[in-house]
């Protein structure tokens, strides 16, 4: 699976947190698409989550509230004003499983192997799994 750079459908929940960045930069050439996970590397810049920038503990900023473009490194020194949701529920599209039945995962904890794919049962796990979804989706708990 490869990370996306198509916005992802948010439904925007009734309540959530927003944490915002006010001109931090994008990483060179990065492009984070609406509804997917962000988090900010070791070297201080936003960009859409990977397992490799978790495992090197990233912090993550939520899941973004709009599309940001750094194709052209026009944000590379200072960023936009940017909007992550924190506190709720987000639904990843994509799931790679180590735990057997969509069943068995309900209550456990997933991280994210990119910002459209979830691995439940993962090294640093930091997000519950609240429900599998018919599509086959699983709708994670964004703290």
């Amino acid at each position: 699976m490869a990370a996306t750079t198509k916005p992802i459908v948010f439904a925007m929940p009734e309540n959530y947190v927003v944490v915002e960045s006010n001109g931090l930069p994008m990483a060179d050439g990065a492009i984070v698409p609406f509804g997917t996970p962000v988090c900010i590397n070791t070297s201080g810049k936003i960009l859409p989550v990977t397992s490799t920038l978790i495992a090197a503990d990233a912090i993550f900023l939520g899941i973004s509230l709009d599309t940001w473009d750094n194709s052209n490194n026009q944000y590379s020194t200072t960023g936009p004003r940017m909007l992550f949701a924190r506190n709720c529920q987000w639904d990843c599209p994509l799931t790679s499983n180590s735990l057997g039945a969509p069943a068995s995962q309900i209550g456990q904890m997933a991280g994210f192997v990119d910002n459209q794919t979830c691995s439940v049962g993962s090294a640093k796990a930091l997000f519950r799994v609240d429900a599998i979804l018919a599509n086959g989706a699983t709708r994670l708990w964004i703290p």
